[in-house]
């Protein structure tokens, strides 16, 4: 009997992680434009696309949506340290373009929250 009990439990816990593995795991992009939420963008269902976002100084960026990533290809800052950046990986790390006050923040829908935007 103990080792009937012994094998329910080991069966529902390999399903238990396939079923979590097989889960998408979800990823929503923010983007913040002089502090206000310009758009939203679920990386999940999200098509490949590039497109410009312009702050109020008239500085430029360039997003682009790439099988479910997301990154600036282009900024018109002096710097470009949003550029170099690559794509947004992580939740809590943001792409940040200070002269054109852009900030591209993930939530990975896990129930989290952004706690600040900074520019």
């Amino acid at each position: 009997m103990a080792s009937v009990v012994c094998a329910v439990i080991f069966i529902s816990s390999l399903l238990a992680v396939f079923l979590r593995k097989n889960q998408i795991s979800g990823q929503t992009a923010y983007i913040y434009s002089s502090g206000r939420l310009v758009r939203t963008i679920d990386l999940n269902i999200a098509p490949n696309e590039s497109f410009d976002i312009t702050s109020e100084n008239g500085g430029s960026n360039t997003i682009e949506i790439s099988n479910h990533n997301i990154r600036v290809t282009h900024a018109s800052c002096p710097d470009g340290l949003c550029v170099k950046c690559g794509y947004a990986r992580e939740s809590g790390i943001p792409i940040v373009c200070l002269p054109n006050k852009l900030v591209i923040v993930l939530d990975d829908n896990k129930g989290g929250s952004v706690d600040a935007v900074t520019y």
